[in-house]
């Protein structure tokens, strides 16, 4: 004759979750949180910086027609604060090569930068000119 033999458990089982379960769902749901909080402030960055390309780009294009309509055109080197705008400036350089020049042309770089973004700034926008070069090689 075979007898079963059956344990009985003494502690009963309630319906819902242990400790163990709560702590693990509590920490997956805190690292979905921060991983929002992240994305969500860089986000914000990106579109702050596409704002002020947008408008540095909008101003350079101002700027460079109201030079070629002016009687003294593009300035080869100089370096000024932008009116009306947050701290904003601008400036020109020739862009100088060591070969000779046998089309007496010359590139001046156009660049709008923000002087707040560090201490040598990345341009928000630039723009390379082939200009005559009626004074000769003087800037190269």
């Amino acid at each position: 004759m075979k007898t079963n033999f059956r344990r009985h458990s003494t502690c009963w089982r309630r319906p819902g979750l242990t400790l163990l379960e709560v702590v693990a769902s509590l920490t997956l749901l805190a690292t979905l949180l921060v991983g929002t909080i992240l994305t969500y402030g860089s986000h914000i960055r990106q579109v702050k910086t596409a704002q002020k390309r947008l408008e540095a780009t909008d101003i350079a294009e101002r700027m460079l027609v109201e030079w070629y309509e002016s009687e003294g055109g593009l300035p080869p080197r100089d370096e000024e604060v932008i009116e009306g705008t947050d701290g904003l400036r601008w400036r020109t350089a020739p862009l100088g090569t060591s070969e000779p020049n046998p089309f007496q042309v010359r590139v001046v770089r156009f660049e709008i930068y923000d002087p707040s973004d560090g201490i040598e700034p990345e341009p928000l926008v630039h723009v390379d000119l082939l200009m005559s070069d009626e004074e000769g090689d003087d800037d190269a």
